[in-house]
C-alpha cells in the first residue's frame, strides 16, 4: 500500500504508477527510460507495511460486538489515527473532523473481533477488543480538507535508557524492571505513532553504560552505549521510585537528546502509566515539530537530482518520493548524464521540503558545480540533490 498520492500521469507511459516525463536530452535516453519505468513498476515499497501496521492499524476494547459499540470504538480509532498522522494530541474539531467522526466506517477498509491477552484485560475490564485498519488515502484527504499538519511518517526509532533509585541504590532497568515499564511505553508509543525500542540490557550494555552514567547525565557514555542501536534519538529516564500501598510511585526526569538537544521534563509522585506517557509525549511533541508540514497550499519545486546510474536507483528514488505524505505529484522534465530534472508538487514551502527530503540522509545536498540541465524556464534558484538510496 502506498501512502501518498500517486505520481501524476503522463499521456504515455507503461505504468498508472510511473512519472510523467515531458524531456529527454537525448535518443540514447530512451532506452535508459523504458527500463526505469519497468523498474518503477515492478518496485515494491516494503516499508507500506510496516507504516500501515504503525500508523493505520487499531486495537482498542470493546464491550459487545454490537454496532452501537462498533460505531463509538471507530470514532475513537480515527481520532488516534488521526493523533499519529497529525502529532496533534488534541485533534481540533473543525466541520470536516465533525463529519468524518459521524460516519468513521468511510474511513477504514478492515474490522476484527480480538480476544485481548491476560494481562490486558485486568485494564480493559474485559477481553474483547476491535481490530481496524484504517486507509491512508482518505484519511490524509481528511486531514488537508480539515487544514491540519502532517507529520513525516519516516519517524526515527527512539532508543529507551532508565536508572532506578530504590532504597538507596541505583541500577540500569534490568529485563524485569522492562517487563513491567514496556507494556506503558509501547502502548502510548503506538498511539502516538512513534516507533520505540529498549536495550537488549545484556553484558555488552552494563560494561557500555552505568546507572551513575545516567544520573550523572553523562551524554558521551549515554551516546557511545547507543551507538550499538544504531539510534539518532534517545530517551533517557532517571528516577528514584517508593512502595506506596500495593503500588509505586516515581520521582525524576525523563531527558530527550537528539540533534546536539538535550530536553528534560520532570515528574514527582507519579504513578508509571503517567510517566511512560510524560516520556514519550516529550520524544513525539519534539520530533513532530521538526517534521510537521502545515498546508498553505500546493506548491511547484523544481530539483535536480544526481546519482541516478542504473533503472534500480531510479525506481528506488521515485518509491521514495511517492510514499511521502506530503508530496502530490512528481514530473520528470529531463533525463541527462545520470541526472534528473524533476518538478515536486508539494504543500511543504521550498526550504523545509529541501530540509525533510535530505532528513534521512537518502538525498544530500549536492554542493553547486558548473553543469546545470538546460531546461525550457529559468533555472535561477533550482537545487540539487545527490541519491544515496
Amino acid at each position: 500500500m502506498l501512502l501518498c498520492p500517486r505520481i501524476e500521469p503522463a499521456q504515455k507511459q507503461l505504468s498508472p504508477h510511473a512519472p510523467s516525463v515531458q524531456k529527454v536530452a537525448s535518443p540514447a535516453s530512451f532506452v535508459f527510460l523504458l527500463a526505469l519505468l519497468l523498474a518503477v513498476f515492478y518496485a515494491a515499497p516494503a516499508a507500506a507495511v510496516e507504516m500501515e501496521e504503525r500508523l493505520f492499524t487499531v486495537q482498542l476494547p470493546v464491550v459487545d460486538q454490537g454496532q452501537a459499540e462498533r460505531h463509538a470504538a471507530a470514532q475513537r480509532g480515527l481520532l488516534q489515527v488521526l493523533t499519529r498522522v497529525t502529532g496533534l494530541l488534541s485533534v481540533p474539531r473543525t466541520t470536516a473532523i465533525a463529519e468524518a467522526l459521524a460516519e468513521p466506517q468511510r474511513f477504514y477498509s478492515q474490522f476484527a473481533y480480538v480476544r485481548l491477552p491476560t494481562d490486558a484485560v485486568v485494564k480493559a475490564n474485559n477481553n474483547l477488543a476491535l481490530k481496524m485498519v484504517f486507509q491512508a488515502k482518505p484519511v490524509y484527504n481528511l486531514v488537508r480538507a480539515a487544514k491540519l499538519p502532517i507529520w513525516w511518517s519516516r519517524r526515527p526509532e527512539t532508543l529507551v535508557w532508565i536508572a532506578v533509585e530504590e532504597e538507596g541504590k541505583r541500577r540500569l532497568a534490568n529485563p524485569t524492571d522492562w517487563q513491567a515499564f514496556a507494556p506503558d511505553l509501547q502502548a502510548r508509543a503506538q498511539a502516538r505513532g512513534l516507533p520505540l525500542t529498549q536495550p537488549i540490557s545484556d553484558l555488552q550494555d552494563a560494561m557500555a553504560i552505568s546507572a551513575n552514567a545516567i544520573w550523572g547525565r553523562f551524554v558521551g557514555e549515554i551516546s557511545t552505549a547507543s551507538a550499538r542501536y544504531q539510534a539518532s534519538v534517545v530517551l533517557v529516564g532517571r528516577m528514584s521510585r517508593q512502595r506506596v500501598l500495593s503500588d509505586y510511585l516515581y520521582s525524576g526526569d525523563w531527558q530527550l537528546l537528539f540533534e546536539q538537544q538535550a530536553i528534560t521534563i520532570s515528574f514527582r509522585n507519579e504513578p508509571w502509566q503517567t510517566v511512560a506517557s510524560l516520556g514519550v509525549d516529550l520524544t513525539a511533541e519534539n520530533l513532530a515539530e521538526r517534521s510537521l508540514v502545515f498546508d498553505r497550499g500546493i506548491q511547484q519545486h523544481k530539483i535536480d537530482i544526481v546519482g541516478i546510474e542504473a533503472p534500480e536507483a531510479y525506481a528506488q528514488l521515485m518509491n521514495y518520493l511517492q510514499r511521502i505524505e506530503f508530496i502530490q505529484g512528481v514530473a520528470v522534465n529531463q533525463i541527462a548524464d545520470n541526472r534528473l530534472a524533476i518538478t515536486v508538487k508539494s504543500t511543504a514551502e521550498r526550504d523545509q521540503l529541501l530540509q525533510l527530503l535530505t532528513l534521512e540522509g537518502l538525498l544530500q545536498r549536492q554542493p553547486a558545480s558548473g553543469f546545470e540541465m538546460r531546461r525550457p524556464e529559468s533555472v535561477e534558484g533550482a537545487n540539487t540533490l545527490r541519491w544515496r538510496g
